[in-house]
């Protein structure tokens, strides 16, 4: 794999190697123009002094007297004259050349300033990756001791407190533990009915699962928002893409490699807050468990979970809508979404839904809320908080439990790669359109120079200069 660090400290060896070319490129530019501006300052006194003879010689022309001197003298101006001109078309072929030196060196200079900001700011982007490496060597250095391991087999014995019961061996290493888990468990199951207590925990995890929809649309936006950055803005898009997508796969594994431990003890914590909190009293009790409170309740429940159950498909469906119109506005932000067959089929799937959420919560009356609600009031407000608290630990666990660090690192290492080669594309795209660009800039200054001579030029190439 290439990791950030490999991919910035190559980065900056180019871009080294790119600003000594630049030095030396712009130093031999230098000397160029310094010999081209010689050479025309030499050929500009040259034509200066062939303008001196060539009015000497027309005076000498205008005062001789015998014909074999005059025709020696226009003999000599015709030669001094065809020098004069040939001596001006290299004055204008110096010039230019100076023009073109001078231009070599500009561009010879801006080279080097920007590869020299851009070493600047290859040496942030070096500290910063090396932190970042540091950072992944430390977490698989916490995966690789073992770490993460242990709190996953201690999570899955104290879950199976839990799910299996039975005796707890007082030699166990985790007996204090199981045993917090155990009067924990006990608390739960002697305070509630069964029933109630499975419809409160049927609610929570409804509520996650919303939480985890709409985490999941969040995550389906940033995929369609990178195809399309992809699509439409090149290497840069998809970089932009590929860094969305490193960040997460990194803060997946940093978040449980650095909070493993500490949801390990906030578990404990819950449970031993559950253990120690106050019991009910035989009022209490006596209420909960009153004949005609648990009928009504039962039959309310029934209701209720048949609405939840509806609901949450409503909710799950309103998410696949809001993606499918989403990505029906990607294709075309001017057109109507809702002429895009996708959204009109789950539109119509979620009218469904809504019918059949519709005819649930009719049949849950106000007057079976009212009696899920009486005997619900009966539980003291603390009582309920231990069965949420019971709830949390438990799925704090159950993520210690369940997470693969290795499938998290691997994604990690992957994503950065992915990141690393793009991140070589589009700095290797950047370098491509700089030399294009002051390419054609530099033709085109030289075509301008030609452009503005041509008349000059023409006139010289036609006469033979």
């Amino acid at each position: 794999m290439t990791t950030l660090l490999e991919w910035y400290t190559n980065k900056k060896n180019t871009y080294v190697a790119l600003r000594d070319d630049a030095r030396s490129d712009f130093g031999v530019a230098t000397v160029n123009l310094d010999a081209a501006q010689a050479d025309y300052d030499d050929l500009v006194a040259d034509l200066a002094e062939m303008e001196q003879q060539i009015k000497e010689k027309r005076r000498s022309l205008g005062s001789a007297l015998m014909p074999s001197d005059i025709e020696a003298l226009a003999e000599e101006l015709r030669d001094l004259l065809g020098q004069f001109r040939n001596a001006r078309a290299d004055l204008l072929a110096a010039e230019q050349e100076v023009a073109a030196s001078k231009s070599d060196k500009q561009l010879a200079a801006d080279q080097l300033k920007r590869h020299e900001e851009n070493l600047k700011e290859i040496n942030g982007e070096l500290v910063a990756a090396i932190e970042r490496q540091a950072q992944h060597e430390s977490w698989n250095d916490t995966v690789a001791d073992g770490v993460l391991t242990d709190l996953a087999g201690k999570a899955t014995e104290l879950l199976e407190v839990i799910s299996l019961g039975g005796a707890i061996d007082p030699e166990d290493p985790l007996a204090g533990e199981k045993a917090t888990v155990a009067k924990a468990k006990l608390r739960i199951t002697g305070d509630f009915p069964a029933s109630l207590a499975a419809r409160a925990l049927a609610r929570g995890q409804m509520l996650r699962e919303v939480d985890a929809g709409e985490a999941e649309l969040l995550a389906d936006l940033e995929q369609e928002a990178g195809l399309y950055w992809e699509a439409t803005e090149g290497t840069d898009g998809k970089v932009s893409k590929l860094w969305v997508a490193f960040l997460q796969a990194e803060e997946n594994y940093r978040e449980l490699v650095l909070q493993a431990q500490t949801r390990y003890a906030q578990a404990l914590a819950l449970f031993s807050s559950i253990a120690t909190s106050a019991a009910l009293t035989d009022a209490e009790k006596a209420r909960i468990t009153d004949a005609d409170l648990v009928s009504d309740g039962e039959a309310a429940i029934a209701l209720e979970a048949v609405r939840d159950t509806a609901g949450a498909a409503v909710v799950a469906k309103q998410f696949e809508l809001e993606l499918a119109i989403a990505k029906a506005r990607i294709q075309d932000l001017e057109a109507d979404p809702e002429d895009d067959a996708t959204v009109q089929s789950v539109r119509a799937e979620l009218s469904a839904l809504e019918t059949t959420l519709a005819s649930a919560e009719s049949s849950y009356t106000a007057a079976h809320q009212d009696n899920l609600d009486l005997w619900e009031a009966s539980i003291p407000d603390h009582i309920w908080a231990n069965l949420a608290a019971y709830e949390e630990a438990q799925t704090l666990l159950s993520g210690i439990k369940d997470a693969d660090p290795a499938a998290l690192a691997t994604a990690m290492d992957t994503a950065e790669t992915d990141l690393a080669d793009g991140l070589e594309q589009e700095d290797l795209c950047t370098r491509t359109n700089n030399f294009l660009e002051e390419t054609m800039a530099q033709w085109d200054e030289r075509s301008e120079y030609a452009a503005n001579k041509r008349k000059q030029r023409l006139l010289g190439a036609i006469r033979g200069d």
